[in-house]
């Protein structure tokens, strides 16, 4: 018994100290006076073996699991907790008398998640964190901006031995980031986290002539990122740039296209696509400064 408290001890020790916890195997015997002990307090994922020490047959029941079990004199029986963390009732039925007892389940330790606050869009974010139980699966799951709708899982990692993990995940769209294991009962504290969309600019004709129009494409990745996309032009005797025009994004393929005309002097333009264009969980982009010039 005293090798049983040293082993619970240390494991709380390493609980405490942030490290990741083992398993930790907890021994109960059915002995002709009942459960001993009869109320151990075990951490998620720990296994109980219950052995028969008496001289005659016990049976094993813990209602709430839905688990009934004969055991014959010497034989064991064990039973790994990766369940709801609360009370557990076991009776040892002996002949004509039943001895209760009762199993305490508790969640130890902290689920810790970071990661960058932004990631540009079709590349994977980078999250990193630690895990009070080390390899047992860790799910991430995302939810879109704001408080309301469900947590959509994203990948399922296994921390190594000391609780670490760490994932790169796939984006669409910005939200919430959280970590949860032991069955979803321990979660880490989301992280939000936008995407910056991708902004892609062509001008047809490059050289369009004089006088003629000069079509600049733009095409947004993903397409649902942004609603409108502005066209600005630099204004060099003012020194600053000039809104043109403000145009839709077609939803459906993120294109949105502008005219010009083209003129002999070169004239600097660039695109913009403000806060208040852009959908939930994207943020503000802005192309780079192009000439266009008439031949």
């Amino acid at each position: 018994m005293k090798k049983l408290l040293v082993g619970v001890a240390v494991v709380t020790a390493l609980v405490v100290s942030g490290l990741a916890a083992s398993a930790a195997e907890v021994q109960v015997s059915l002995t002709a006076t009942g459960f001993q002990p009869n109320a151990p307090q075990i951490n998620w994922g720990d296994t109980i073996v219950f052995t028969n020490k008496d001289s005659a047959k016990h049976t094993l029941l813990i209602p709430r699991l839905e688990l009934t079990k004969d055991l014959g004199p010497g034989e064991s029986f064990a039973q790994k907790f990766e369940v709801d963390a609360g009370s557990y009732q076991m009776r040892d039925r002996l002949a004509n008398r039943t001895y209760n007892g009762r199993i305490e389940v508790s969640l130890t330790g902290q689920l810790t998640l970071k990661g960058a606050a932004s990631v540009a869009y079709g590349k994977r974010l980078a999250v990193s964190g630690t895990s009070p139980y080390a390899e047992t699966p860790v799910v991430l799951e995302t939810r879109a901006p704001g408080q309301g709708g469900d947590w959509t899982p994203l990948v399922t990692v296994t921390p190594g031995a000391d609780g670490s993990f760490t994932a790169a995940l796939p984006l669409e769209r910005g939200g919430r980031i959280q970590a949860t294991t032991a069955g979803g009962q321990l979660r880490s504290q989301p992280i939000l986290v936008t995407v910056v969309p991708k902004l892609a600019v062509s001008v047809v004709p490059r050289r369009p002539k004089v006088g003629r129009l000069a079509k600049i494409v733009v095409k947004i990745g993903p397409a649902g990122a942004a609603r409108g996309a502005t066209l600005e032009t630099y204004v060099t005797l003012r020194k600053r740039w000039t809104r043109v025009k403000t145009t839709p994004v077609k939803a459906t393929t993120g294109v949105v296209t502008f005219s010009v005309k083209a003129t002999e002097a070169p004239t600097q333009y660039r695109i913009t696509v403000a806060r208040a264009s852009t959908n939930p969980g994207y943020v503000a982009i802005q192309s780079k400064p192009f000439k266009i010039t008439g031949a």
